[in-house]
């Protein structure tokens, strides 16, 4: 860290040195065998990086990046680097972050349609990426500014949208008691929606990612940390509030039926809107004697 103008002048030099050493490497041994000065250049290289980053967060250019984020996303693995990362790990959570907050945002703005969600929730929820930090993998992102094909309301709807996906992860990663996300998510149905998208997001056991962060700004201050121990609460937390819609006999679940086990006389019914599923029971009658 630099705390001072000294050392700010100290680092600068010792960028500079760094860099002539590299440039020298590049004249002697590049023209003759480049995969022998990637080798040679790597640990300059590394060292470059993290001096710039020092002075980057001293004259402010960190904070003026950073400040544009208003959520953060930390991929987490040991074989996971900002700058070596497959691009199918970053590419599917941000594709699962970015359809959760779409399908919230349309949930709370009334639509229901099986053919997809409005050209204007699509756009309000197709976030930017605005910064990367090092170390593991870390995204900013942000909500992209309106658009003539959002209908009045929706930058409301999903800023609301971002404020409840984050209720349910920060739920999904506390470890505390179901009744506790019921009290603040009192609609069964929405809580479902919920936790069926969360539960995307969380890592899967014995893969490259240990675990998903996400993070408000700085002034917010919120940070979930969701594990792959987090499935099995979010899953009985999704059962809880499937039985909430359907236990008096009177609600319905609509969606695609699968998994009929006559043994167990039970069957699910798949809703692929809000990608979650309900399991349904069917009562035994009472034998007549």
């Amino acid at each position: 860290m630099i705390e001072n103008e000294r050392q700010l002048e100290a680092t600068k030099k010792a960028i500079s040195d760094l860099e002539g050493a590299l440039l020298s490497l590049k004249q002697d041994i590049l023209p003759n065998s480049p995969a022998r000065f990637a080798l040679m250049a790597e640990p300059a290289v590394a060292q470059l990086r993290q001096l710039r980053r020092l002075v980057d967060d001293y004259i402010g250019m960190t904070a003026a990046v950073s400040s544009e984020a208003e959520l953060w996303l930390r991929l987490r693995g040991p074989s996971l680097e900002y700058d070596d990362v497959p691009i199918s790990v970053v590419s599917e959570v941000l594709k699962t972050l970015k359809t959760g907050l779409e399908t919230t945002a349309a949930f709370l703005g009334g639509e229901r349609s099986r053919r997809g969600h409005s050209p204007g929730i699509k756009e309000a929820t197709d976030l930017r990426i605005v910064a990367w930090e090092p170390g593991s993998v870390k995204v900013g992102l942000r909500l992209p500014e309106r658009t003539a094909m959002e209908p009045p309301g929706t930058p409301e709807q999903v800023h609301i949208a971002v404020d409840r996906y984050m209720q349910a992860a920060r739920w999904a990663s506390s470890g505390s008691d179901p009744s506790r996300l019921e009290a603040e998510i009192p609609d069964p149905a929405f809580r479902r929606l919920l936790l069926a998208q969360i539960s995307r997001l969380v890592p899967r056991s014995r893969s490259d990612l240990e675990a998903v962060e996400l993070s408000r700004d700085a002034k917010d201050g919120t940070t979930v940390l969701l594990r792959p121990d987090a499935a099995k609460r979010v899953r009985a937390a999704m059962r809880r509030a499937a039985e909430d819609e359907t236990g008096d006999g009177s609600a319905k679940a609509k969606g695609v039926l699968r998994e009929i086990d006559l043994d167990q006389r039970t069957f699910i019914v798949r809703d692929p809107d809000a990608k979650a599923e309900t399991k349904c029971t069917i009562a035994r009658k009472p034998m007549i004697s």
